[in-house]
């Protein structure tokens, strides 16, 4: 499965991509969300692991650039310490299937990413 994972903190993201590896899924970590809208433009994703709070597009704007059949056909996890009920509902509303809190039980999302 090719996973694309793009938090806000670079030693989470190498974490998680690291228990993702050892599952057997290919991973890669965008930095920011200018990097993750490009690389959801040019490659095919099984899964999209984002943060809220990323640099240059926010997780929300990344998914709104992302073309709409791309967005259905694939699994979106939002990773978030923002605890507001508005934000989830656009976030569902975008097509997202999972709406994860920080502090983040890692082993809940690989539970969800299989």
């Amino acid at each position: 499965m090719k996973i694309l994972l793009a938090l806000d903190n670079n030693v989470y993201a190498e974490y998680i991509s690291l228990r993702l590896k050892r599952k057997g899924h290919e991973v890669a970590i965008a930095p920011n969300g200018l990097v993750a809208s490009d690389l959801l433009e040019k490659e095919t994703w099984d899964k999209l692991i984002i943060g809220i709070v990323i640099e240059y597009f926010s997780g929300l704007e990344v998914i709104e650039r992302m073309d709409e059949d791309k967005r259905r056909s694939m699994q979106i996890i939002i990773v978030t310490r923002i605890r507001n009920e508005k934000l989830k509902r656009n976030a569902y509303a975008l097509g997202v299937t999972d709406f994860l809190l920080l502090p983040l039980d890692t082993d809940a999302l690989m539970a969800k990413i299989g």
